[in-house]
């Protein structure tokens, strides 16, 4: 556990995600969770997504997301 950005972190299982995954009711959510399991990325920078940064205009899915320098958190000096 992390208090107060000391502390360690913990890397999920499988099983882990997956039972977290099961008490999401809404797709949208799970998505998000998904979304974020697979690219590491901070919650943040995923709600800020716009559909061209996922989709193609056709509408098939890119081939990687792309995620806006706005969207990433500053170096902290």
């Amino acid at each position: 556990m992390k208090v107060n950005r000391n502390g360690q972190t913990a890397i999920l299982t499988d099983a882990d995600y997956a039972k977290i995954r099961r008490q999401f009711r809404s797709d949208k959510y799970r998505l998000l969770f998904d979304l974020a399991w697979y690219t590491g990325e901070r919650w943040g920078a995923l709600i800020q997504l716009e559909v061209e940064d996922v989709y193609q205009s056709n509408g098939e899915p890119r081939e990687e997301i792309t995620f806006k320098a706005r969207t990433r958190k500053a170096a902290q000096n």
